[in-house]
């Protein structure tokens, strides 16, 4: 992938829940996943809770989805949507974004319904906010001159 930036979603991984602050274990494959990849070029966010911060953990793994990142993703997309700075060729995301709503609890998702799911606009959106810390995309001739040796045309083929 050309070390491509590789985010998952880190949406139960690290995620505690009761009073015994056990973490949520159900749902969570990231950890297999780590264990068996190759890849360094992983997205990684700053570590936020105070008891990682006071054991020396600066950073997380994965894009963290939670009520305010989901926000923050929603809030971010309207503006590069409208500003048609984001196209997805793929029609099932435009089908996943026309059935996401708010909803009365001020909660965001899909419409509860038979085979509905947000995951494509969810990856979109996710990508749309953490690329505005990235460089902006450009191609440069030492790479193409690399890959293609010369010019290459139709007449290539």
């Amino acid at each position: 992938y050309n070390n491509a930036l590789l985010a998952f979603e880190s949406n139960t991984f690290d995620k505690k829940r009761g009073e015994a602050n056990e973490y949520v274990q159900e749902g969570d494959h990231i950890r297999g996943i780590l264990n068996t990849i190759e890849y360094d070029n992983l997205y990684m966010r700053k570590a936020t809770d105070p008891e990682d911060i006071k054991n020396g953990v600066v950073k997380k793994i994965g894009f963290n989805t939670n009520r305010k990142t989901k926000q923050d993703m929603v809030d971010n997309f309207i503006v590069v949507f409208e500003d048609d700075k984001f196209i997805d060729p793929d029609e099932r995301f435009y089908a996943e974004a026309f059935i996401y709503v708010q909803r009365d609890d001020g909660s965001y998702g899909n419409k509860e319904g038979k085979d509905n799911h947000d995951d494509i606009f969810m990856s979109d959106m996710i990508a749309a906010l953490i690329s505005n810390d990235m460089p902006i995309p450009s191609i440069t001739t030492e790479r193409t001159e690399e890959i293609h040796h010369g010019t290459i045309n139709e007449s290539y083929y």
